[in-house]
């Protein structure tokens, strides 16, 4: 069921992975280099991208044995470089946009928290989000609603379907259905969640979405 909101929201939350940027190609090169540690088959693209979204030391998990992981999550970081870190078309635009409205905007990603907020501050965005929350900052990840409540919390909030929270996978919109937020779809991936949510297709639709509240509000 698709949903359409009619004000714009009170806070965005951000997915970061394939939501805001696009980090598949780093990801995978790193992915194939414990592949070739462990003697394992490369991952072609495909593959990965029919992965669930998991964080690094799950995904890694289903690469080597438990006992390796500390080795695996070595070799995963060493060759995980920024050279192939880009923003996905018209984010910077989104983010831009929200931030000159002050709409409180903050990240909710499986990756890591220390190296996310690398990557953001790679991407000069630090100083767009209020908070950036990644694997490790609370006990649980997506799709539990522990890392978005807690990032709404940072900015003393509560969860309301007047908040959206943006990403393009199924994990991303139950984690948004679980909290009471909102969930928007940029990926055909998401679009296949079965609970109501908004399809925005990509950035540059939400962006349109959004300038289209604020001008009707003119």
């Amino acid at each position: 069921m698709t949903i359409k909101p009619s004000r714009l929201p009170s806070a965005v939350l951000f997915d970061w992975d394939n939501t805001l940027v696009d980090t598949t190609h780093d990801t995978l090169q790193a992915l194939n280099a414990v592949c070739s540690a462990f003697n394992r088959k490369p991952m072609t693209l495909d593959e990965f991208y029919q992965k669930p979204s998991l964080t690094i030391r799950s995904f890694l998990a289903s690469i080597v044995s438990p006992s390796d992981i500390g080795v695996a999550e070595s070799v995963f970081f060493n060759h995980t470089t920024y050279s192939e870190l880009k923003l996905m078309p018209q984010a910077h635009s989104l983010v831009t946009w929200l931030h000159r409205k002050k709409i409180p905007m903050a990240i909710v990603s499986n990756k890591g928290g220390n190296r996310l907020r690398k990557e953001i501050q790679h991407l000069n965005l630090s100083h767009v989000f209020y908070c950036a929350i990644g694997s490790g900052d609370t006990p649980e990840d997506k799709p539990s609603t522990t890392p978005l409540l807690h990032a709404l919390a940072q900015n003393n909030m509560s969860a309301s379907r007047d908040i959206w929270f943006v990403g393009d996978s199924v994990v991303d919109m139950m984690c948004a259905h679980y909290a009471g937020c909102l969930p928007v779809s940029v990926s055909q991936q998401a679009d296949h969640y079965e609970h109501p949510k908004v399809k925005a297709g990509n950035c540059d639709s939400l962006l349109q979405l959004l300038t289209d509240f604020h001008n009707d509000d003119q």
